[in-house]
């Protein structure tokens, strides 16, 4: 899932590594889906706004170049 660019807040918090982390409302809306139904439990996703640094721009540069 791409993580919303633009001016959509993010805040809403999830728990990630027994760490709060806070996540733009479409990325709790799929992980709350994932975690509710049986059949996407174990399913694997990319999540771009938890998997790649979003303050590092050289990082953030990089993988959307990748995902190209």
């Amino acid at each position: 899932i791409s993580y919303l660019w633009g001016d959509s807040p993010a805040d809403k918090e999830i728990t990630m590594n027994s760490m709060p982390f806070i996540v733009r409302n479409n990325v709790w809306h799929l992980l709350h889906e994932m975690r509710e139904y049986p059949k996407l439990r174990w399913r694997f996703s990319w999540i771009d706004g938890i998997c790649i640094n979003q303050q590092n721009y050289a990082e953030r540069n990089h993988q959307v170049k990748l995902m190209k």
